[in-house]
This record gives structure tokens, sequence and C-alpha cells, in this order.
């Protein structure tokens, strides 16, 4: 998968984002409560272009930052685990 699918991309025309799959998913699970686990599963190739993003989430900062700067900070009830095939 395109890192801009995955993560999103700006429209140079028009200045405007559109999420990718993750960036729509991150939304969706930190708007859950905080009593509700969620998980976000990445089953596949591990691509070097787009893993660099996702460093950040997988550490203790748990933070997302995507190509737009927009930064999405998970809480200790989201799972990313990620498993290389």
């Amino acid at each position: 998968m395109p890192r801009t699918q995955l993560l999103g991309h700006i429209d140079m025309d028009t200045r405007e984002w559109f999420d990718g799959v993750l960036t729509n998913s991150a939304r969706q699970v930190v708007k859950e409560p905080k009593e509700v686990q969620s998980w976000i599963i990445c089953d596949g190739d591990i691509d070097p272009e787009w893993i660099e993003s996702l460093n950040s989430v997988l550490d203790d900062n748990r933070l997302l930052t995507m190509p737009s700067g927009e930064r999405i900070q998970f809480a200790p009830n989201v799972n990313f685990p990620v498993r290389n095939t």
C-alpha cells in the first residue's frame, strides 16, 4: 500500500487534506471511551517508505504525526501491533 493511501495526502492544488486508511482508523479509535479497548492491526509487508511514520506510534510516545503536520495521540486503551508477514 502506498504511503499516501495509508496515511493520507494533501492535494497540492487545493491544499485539502485527504485521510488515508490508517488515519481514518486512528480518528475513529481515539473517539472511543477510555474503557473500550481498540486495536489497529497492520498485517503485511512492512514498507520502509511508511514505517518511519509509525515509529512514534510504536514507542512510548504513542503519537501519530501525519504528513499534514497534524498529530493524533493514542491513549493506553489503543493497541497498535504491526506484524510483518
